[in-house]
């Protein structure tokens, strides 16, 4: 009996030693890094592109613009570097790259922008994790119901937007529709139609440039998003707009010269509103519709104002002028 376990832990022995050295033989390695320059037919390219890299490789794009014949979808999990001023371009289609779901892929360094005169978005996420680091956006025509968009996250999309500029779309530099945990970090979003738009969304906007669109920020539907430390600037419509059944917590932010109202919570949202800094406009911050919520340490050199009905806590605020139309619950401490 005794030699027989010794047979068997022999045997046993041999075994592991032989999963060990065939693990040693062949270790784990990355996704070979697969490298492309403009070339003229760019469209074949960086199809061709796509279709050597694994899933989890990485394409580095060399400097130059690429100029597609028709719009570039990303099925596979990629990693994509921009070298020096790289620039995807597309005058067709409804968007120049788009990502497909269930995807995580992240982008650096890449300028991607909608040349053509028919609708249009520069970059759609359509259900994929996509991290974007010192990208551009831009020239987003819209057409009917659809297009002018600098990047578009459809349903269940979601990523970081750090960094990066959003130009000179119709529509919307940025549209967050349905999806979950979009975090903007550090963007300019200048010359849109609105800046960023959040539609029954989660995001959090965190040192934001927006500024010199027709409206700001937009958040609408049953949103759940936080503000901090963002500036809006001559947004034409306003700086920050709240409406729907959206809950917005807003803190450091600074609304100047945005002029129709810095801060406007209307609907039936709720907004939590905490050392804002408003100037410049007609309104600083106003509670309308069936709105409610508190302001709480804030610097309104416009006037606050709150509908009549409203159910709104006032703590600590500073303007220069108070002007509370027709108050309904308002508590003040």
């Amino acid at each position: 009996m005794l030699r027989l376990r010794r047979v068997a832990f022999g045997l046993v022995s041999v075994a592991l030693l032989t999963i060990a050295a065939g693990a040693c033989s062949a270790p784990w390695s990355k996704p070979a890094t697969v490298r492309v320059a403009p070339s003229g037919d760019d469209s074949k390219s960086l199809s061709d592109a796509l279709g050597k890299v694994k899933d989890g490789g990485t394409i580095r794009l060399g400097a130059g613009t690429y100029r597609l014949r028709e719009p570039l979808q990303i099925a596979k999990s990629v990693h994509i570097i921009g070298g020096g001023k790289t620039i995807i371009q597309c005058g067709v289609g409804e968007y120049v790259v788009a990502f497909g779901s269930g995807l995580t892929c992240a982008v650096d360094n890449v300028a991607f922008v909608h040349t053509g005169a028919g609708a249009g978005d520069a970059v759609f996420d359509s259900g994929s994790r996509v991290d974007f680091t010192d990208c551009r956006f831009s020239g987003g025509i819209p057409g009917g119901h659809k297009g002018g968009m600098g990047l578009s996250f459809g349903e269940g999309a979601g990523g970081t937007v750090r960094n990066c500029q959003v130009t000179g779309n119709k529509s919307l530099g940025v549209l967050v529709n349905s999806s979950t945990g979009v975090t903007m970090d550090s963007c300019t979003v200048q010359g849109n139609g609105t800046g960023i738009g959040v539609m029954n969304g989660t995001v959090v906007a965190t040192g934001n440039t927006v500024t010199n669109n027709k409206l700001g920020i937009y958040i609408i539907g049953h949103s759940q998003v936080k503000l901090i430390g963002n500036t809006c600037s001559h947004d034409r419509l306003g700086g920050i707009r709240v409406e729907g059944t959206s809950t917005v917590t807003a803190r450091d932010n600074k609304c100047l010269s945005d002029t129709t109202s810095g801060i406007l919570v209307t609907g039936s949202a709720r907004a939590t509103l905490v050392q804002n800094t408003t100037k410049g406009s007609i309104e600083g911050i106003t509670f309308a519709g069936q709105a409610g919520g508190s302001a709480t340490k804030n610097r309104c050199y416009d006037r606050i104002y709150v509908m009549k009905g409203l159910h709104v806590k006032l703590s600590h605020n500073w303007q220069p002028a108070f002007y509370l139309p027709g108050l309904g619950q308002v508590t003040f401490h």
